[in-house]
């Protein structure tokens, strides 16, 4: 889907001009993203770095080389219907299903736009999918209150997850340590390990406990209190309100501890981007 892409040494350097470029494209997409959202009633907020950005800059963390939201599983679901329909021709909502090839273990959906090019750090250039300028849209689960059936779930639903991306990517045997999936690989379908692993996601969600967070779909792990979330709330973000969890100050603390202190400044870099061109095929 894309031309590999040759890389030199500057390639690795993001000037301040280049990345507030990007960050003017993500944008964008996160303003598309918002009307749609609101259109038909879809619940997100700003998530991660980006919430931190609106708290502590009223906007992007002046390094920062992407855009997190989220929303709970309903939300997520019903977005992935909506988008595809709704989105601009210049963007595309990429998933496992609408681009083939693209399976990523932290964030199984993005919002694309199409007239740029971005390579994270563990691409090349080759993959065989979209690689413009994205946002990331992470589902949050209903999780288990009891801690120790919360952490059987998320520790199976992360083998389950990584033995899919083994069998897409057929890997060697010996490559990334995959000998356990190699030999169970003749037993168990993809189909299989999806449907298992939405059938715990349908499981967790009906319990509807007070205890949320990434989803069983995401290697990451992150644990919250429903209730320090909703009713959403609104805080400035560039150009604009966004959607804030109701208890940002926890949701921010809990996350990363004392916030409102920068890090070094040999950390003031961003973390992403290996190589960007915000706008393809323009003078």
């Amino acid at each position: 889907m894309n031309e590999t892409v040759q890389q030199n040494e500057n390639d690795f350097v993001i000037s301040d001009e280049l990345l507030k470029d990007a960050q003017a494209v993500m944008f964008d997409l996160l303003k598309e993203i918002d009307r749609i959202c609101k259109k038909h009633d879809i619940k997100y907020w700003l998530d991660g770095g980006t919430l931190l950005g609106a708290v502590r800059h009223q906007g992007f963390i002046p390094w920062d080389d992407d855009i997190d939201i989220a929303m709970m599983r309903e939300d997520y679901t019903r977005f992935m219907e909506v988008a595809p329909k709704e989105l601009p021709e210049n963007m595309f909502l990429q998933t496992k299903e609408t681009d083939p090839g693209y399976f990523n273990l932290v964030a199984r959906m993005k919002v694309r736009d199409k007239n740029s090019l971005i390579l994270e750090d563990f691409e090349s250039g080759d993959e065989p999918y979209h690689l413009g300028l994205f946002v990331d849209i992470f589902p949050y689960d209903h999780l288990p209150s009891e801690k120790s059936k919360r952490k059987f779930y998320k520790y199976l639903s992360k083998k389950i997850i990584k033995f899919q991306k083994f069998k897409l990517e057929k890997k060697g045997l010996f490559k990334d340590g995959n000998v356990i999936y190699f030999l169970l690989g003749p037993f168990f379908s993809y189909t299989f390990l999806e449907n298992t692993l939405q059938r715990m996601i349908e499981k967790t969600n009906r319990e509807n406990s007070e205890v949320i967070g990434f989803g069983l779909d995401c290697v990451l792990t992150r644990v919250y209190d429903k209730k320090e979330f909703f009713p959403l709330d609104d805080l400035p973000f560039v150009e604009g309100d966004f959607p804030v969890p109701k208890n940002w100050d926890y949701y921010l603390r809990t996350t990363y501890g004392d916030y409102m202190q920068l890090p070094p400044e040999e950390e003031q870099r961003p973390r992403h981007i290996k190589k960007c061109i915000p706008r393809l095929n323009q003078s």
